[in-house]
């Protein structure tokens, strides 16, 4: 298991870096089929699974096949089994310690918006209960009532996820989040993306448009940008 999870970070940090705008988390049975013939993906179907509801995307660029589902697919995690055995030779089965990930959450979607389909991750269940039901239902509860309309890019919650970085707990005070948003930053540069100062605006928003339980204020000023960000963002 170590292996597979190994190869899914190296495959979408290479994905980030070189392809970015066509990294999705989540659009349209429609727009999967275009983008497919677009920038040439191939998708296939899963063996021993709904033909309707498990898709397969293959990308020349991309070191491993992604795995996809409906929005209002229940056996997900047996479809992730057959992907790890179909694809990687492992025949064991998922250890209780590892969740198969919606990179949205499905909520975001369920039967309002039942055309759409969600890329699947492997990840460390107490790193994915580290995020906490509580904090994705507030970072995502903009996304709940939503008219759906498009795709939505990897984001920056999938991406800790699958490097296996932690959130900070929600009780921590402004310097001690800023602390962590700093460490975080540099970590991600060292896995080979951007330079550390330029994800530090998207840490630091998405930690307090997540916890929205301390006022910010501040102007950040580094090599690359000056930005200034207020508790106005997050209301």
């Amino acid at each position: 298991m170590r292996y597979f999870l190994d190869i899914q970070k190296e495959s979408l940090i290479d994905e980030l870096k070189c392809k970015m705008s066509t990294c999705l988390s989540a659009t349209t049975k429609e727009r999967l089929t275009r983008h497919a013939k677009e920038y040439n993906w191939k998708i296939t179907s899963l063996p021993k699974t709904d033909n309707n509801k498990v898709y397969i995307i293959k990308k020349e660029t991309v070191k491993i096949p992604e795995i996809w589902v409906s929005s209002i697919y229940a056996r997900y995690r047996e479809a992730f089994k057959k992907y790890l055995f179909n694809y990687f030779d492992l025949q064991l089965k998922i250890p209780k310690n590892y969740h198969v990930d919606h990179s949205i959450p499905k909520l975001c979607f369920g039967n309002k918006f039942p055309d759409y389909f969600i890329r699947l991750f492997l990840v460390d269940k107490k790193m994915n209960c580290s995020f906490g039901a509580t904090y994705e239902k507030t970072f995502y509860q903009s996304e709940f009532n939503k008219e759906h309309n498009g795709g939505f890019h990897i984001n920056l919650i999938t991406i800790l996820k699958v490097l296996g970085i932690s959130l900070p707990p929600k009780n921590f005070n402004d310097e001690e989040r800023d602390n962590w948003v700093i460490k975080t930053s540099k970590q991600l540069e060292e896995n080979g993306l951007e330079k550390w100062e330029l994800h530090y605006p998207g840490l630091i928003t998405l930690i307090y448009d997540g916890y929205k339980n301390i006022n910010i204020d501040k102007t950040i000023t580094t090599g690359y940008y000056t930005v200034k960000i207020s508790q106005k963002h997050f209301e």
